[in-house]
C-alpha cells in the first residue's frame, strides 16, 4: 500500500488536508466578520484609515491585473500589487476628494464581488454603483460616508455569518433573501449608530 504524506495512509492524509482548508476558510470567515462590523459601526471615524487601506487594496489590484495581461511571472503581479497599492495610498493622503472617490468605488467594487456570486456581474455592478457611491461621497462627505460604510459593512458582515454557519445564500435561494433582511437590519443599526456617535 503506497502510504501518504509524513508516513500517513492517504486517507488520513486527505482528511487532514480537508481539515486544514477547512480552518483557513473559518479564519477568513471569522476576520471578514470582524473588518465588516468594524466598518459597520465606526466607517466615518475611521474614514482616513479606511482610505488609505481601500486605495492600496484598490491600486494593488488594478495594477496587478494590468501586469497579469502583460506577463505571466508571479512576483511581477506581486511587485505591480505592491507599488500600485503604495502609489494610490500616498495620492489618498494628498488629495483628499480624489481619495475618497476612489475610496468609495473600492469599497463598493469590493463589497460588490463579495456579495455577488456572478464574477463579471459582480464587477460591473460594483463599478457602477462605486461611481455613484464616489460622486454622493464626494458632494455629501459625511452622510455619505456612514451610509456607505454601514451598508458594506452591514451586508459584508450578514454574509461571513451566512458562510460560516454553512448556510448556501446563493442568489435567487430562500436563504439569500434571509440574508439580505440581516444584512439590511445590521446597516441600518450601523448608519443610526454612526450618526448618533458622530458630529456633523
Amino acid at each position: 500500500m503506497i502510504s501518504g504524506q509524513r508516513g500517513f495512509p492517504p486517507v488520513l492524509w486527505q482528511g487532514e488536508s480537508k481539515m486544514d482548508i477547512f480552518s483557513t476558510i473559518t479564519a477568513a470567515g471569522v476576520a471578514s466578520l470582524i473588518f465588516s462590523l468594524i466598518n459597520c459601526l465606526f466607517g466615518f471615524r475611521l474614514q482616513k484609515f479606511w482610505v488609505g487601506l481601500v486605495c492600496f487594496l484598490f491600486g494593488g489590484v488594478v495594477l496587478s491585473l494590468i501586469a497579469s495581461h502583460l506577463t505571466s511571472t508571479g512576483w511581477v503581479h506581486a511587485a505591480a500589487f505592491f507599488v500600485g497599492g503604495a502609489v494610490l495610498a500616498a495620492l489618498s493622503f494628498r488629495l483628499y476628494l480624489a481619495s475618497l472617490f476612489v475610496f468609495s468605488l473600492g469599497l463598493v467594487w469590493m463589497s460588490a464581488c463579495w456579495l455577488i456570486p456572478s464574477h463579471w456581474a459582480g464587477h460591473v455592478a460594483g463599478i457602477v454603483a462605486g461611481v455613484l457611491a464616489g460622486v454622493l461621497v464626494v458632494k455629501l462627505t459625511r452622510p455619505a460616508i456612514i451610509l456607505l460604510t454601514a451598508a458594506t459593512g452591514g451586508f459584508s458582515a450578514a454574509k461571513s455569518v451566512f458562510l460560516l454557519l454553512g448556510l448556501d445564500a446563493q442568489a435567487g435561494s430562500g436563504m439569500f433573501w434571509a440574508m439580505a433582511a440581516v444584512g439590511l437590519a445590521a446597516a441600518v443599526l450601523g448608519a443610526v449608530f454612526q450618526f448618533r456617535s458622530t458630529k456633523a
